[in-house]
């Protein structure tokens, strides 16, 4: 399962809005407002600052960084899906 918006490392706003667009809501602000809550949860990967500022900060995007423990919860997450629509077509 991939879950990439692209490769490398992309300055965080960048990331942002990439993501907001592949989940189809397009505000970025809702993306950033909560990184941090999702970092701490270990369910995206952290970013680095590679000069002072935070327009400088980049994140490698692999994975549209998302962890292992990430892709888990939402292989979980759609398994769970799965089988609740398999129960309502049954």
């Amino acid at each position: 399962m991939k879950y990439e918006v692209g490769r490398g490392d992309w300055e965080i706003r960048r990331w942002g809005d990439a993501i907001a667009k592949k989940i189809e809501h397009g505000i970025s602000a809702l993306v950033l407002k909560d990184e941090s809550a999702l970092m701490e949860l270990g369910l995206i990967s952290p970013h680095r600052d590679i000069t002072v500022g935070p327009a400088k900060q980049v994140a490698s995007i692999n994975n549209a960084r998302i962890t292992d423990l990430g892709i888990r919860l939402c292989e979980t997450i759609q398994s769970y899906q799965a089988t609740v629509e398999a129960d309502t077509e049954a």
